[in-house]
């Protein structure tokens, strides 16, 4: 491991649609502070990449930039509550940022997890959220998790449709957003 990158947890080595070669690393919260930071930064990066369509679909109101308590969030690398993992474009020129997906066990309900992802608009519908939901969904069965949520706008018919297709209940409108639920057998 070289200085300052995270703590890897798990790597999967995958193809998506079109042949491009990722790697889908989860991090762990062992040396979480290292983690973090390394973590805020590709978060950061990966944000200035995003079209303001992209930003709009997976922040609601996002701003031009994050600001650091966004960061301390999005980059929580709680090892009781929280798993994240990044994916990385492995083709022939230097690796490249894809997106990122994150599972968040709820405190008042310890058997259900908020889920996020994104994706980087040049990686958008090759099968990356789908791996991403597969790995969210493994994880949550494994560590106890009865119930997946996710909160989507109703024009985000890709993340609708990706949760239907994973077996979600149809969506509950709640003022502008939808709640997704994707139960774990």
């Amino acid at each position: 491991m070289k200085q300052g990158e995270p703590h890897i947890g798990e790597e999967h080595h995958l193809l998506l649609k079109d042949g491009t070669p990722v790697s889908v690393l989860r991090l762990s919260g062992q040396d979480a502070e290292r983690s973090r930071l390394w973590l805020r930064e590709r978060i950061n990066e990966g944000y200035e990449k995003l079209s303001s369509r992209s930003r709009r679909l997976r922040f609601v109101s996002p701003p031009h930039h994050l600001a650091p308590w966004q960061l301390d969030h999005l980059s929580d690398l709680d090892p009781e509550r929280s798993s994240i993992w990044v994916a990385r474009d492995d083709g022939p020129l230097q690796p490249v940022g894809v997106g990122l997906a994150r599972c968040m066990r709820l405190t008042e309900l310890e058997d259900t997890a908020e889920v996020a992802l994104t994706v980087l608009d040049d990686y958008q519908g090759k099968g990356m959220g789908r791996i991403f939901l597969d790995l969210m969904m493994g994880y949550g069965r494994k560590h106890g998790l009865r119930l997946l949520l996710g909160y989507v706008l109703p024009e985000n018919a890709p993340m609708l449709h990706l949760f239907s297709s994973a077996g979600a209940r149809a969506p509950i409108d709640e003022g502008g957003l939808l709640r997704v639920e994707l139960p774990l057998q």
